[in-house]
């Protein structure tokens, strides 16, 4: 009896270890089945690199769409799908005329600064009442003020700027471009002939010191910016430098 019960020990010992063996090796097989259809991947490391490839996905539509969107801002034109930038536009406009913009804006900000040490300061209204004046003379032409604008490749805009500049060097130079009686009355012997009859002595006063004004005005204005050029420290970087160094 005892060797009975021995035997059974021993064989359900056997029948354990045996299905143990049998469990770690179906565990070992399913594993290995795993890697081999993941490609040596496990399951944790394939989710990493799925999220990593949607959100590449994801970056590389914003930035699709970005471009698409702001396309007008990069591009200048299509060719039959040939692109023309807008860099290769500015560029050849730089070579052509870089260095003349680049003395304007130059000689703008000179201007601006001197005024902000003479704290003078061109009002709105003082624009407007130029417009206005320009806008009759030219109307009284039988022209349309905007539509030599737009001729001239130039803003109302534009305009107001060219206008403020001008009002401003006006109020820097008044010590320099003040005209005489005398000069006035020598300007109107001098071009009476080409004076309207229909015009009033105020307005041919008005007219022709107004005329000298302006004439003085440009030659004084081209003095005016050598002497702030000299004053200033100007640094031009790139292919100005080399300009600016000839001449």
């Amino acid at each position: 009896m005892s060797n009975m019960a021995a035997n059974k020990k021993t064989s359900t010992k056997k029948v354990t270890k045996k299905t143990s063996t049998k469990k770690t090796k179906t565990i070992a097989d399913n594993t290995k089945k795993s890697e081999s259809k993941g490609y040596g991947i496990k399951s944790s490391e394939k989710s990493v690199l799925k999220s990593k490839r949607y959100i590449a996905l994801v970056f590389f539509l914003i930035v699709a769409g970005t471009l698409y969107l702001l396309r007008g801002q990069y591009l200048a034109a299509l060719v039959n799908g040939t692109p023309i930038t807008r860099f290769s536009v500015l560029k050849l406009l730089e070579d052509q005329s870089g260095q003349q913009i680049l003395d304007q804006l130059v000689n703008e900000s000179l201007i601006k600064q001197a005024a902000n040490k003479q704290n003078i300061e061109i009002l709105e209204t003082d624009i407007d009442k130029e417009i206005d004046s320009i806008s009759k003379n030219i109307e009284s032409q039988g022209q349309n003020l905007n539509d030599l604008l737009a001729m001239q490749g130039m803003t109302m805009e534009d305009l107001r700027e060219r206008i403020d500049t001008q009002l401003t060097l006006e109020r820097l130079l008044e010590d320099r471009i003040g005209v005489e009686k005398q000069e006035v009355d020598d300007y109107i012997e001098k071009y009476s002939d080409s004076i309207p009859e229909d015009m009033s002595a105020e307005e041919i006063e008005d007219l022709a010191r107004e005329q000298l004004v302006q004439k003085k005005l440009q030659t004084e204005i081209t003095k005016y910016l050598e002497e702030l050029q000299s004053e200033a420290n100007i640094m031009y970087f790139g292919a100005y430098q080399v300009t600016a160094d000839t001449e």
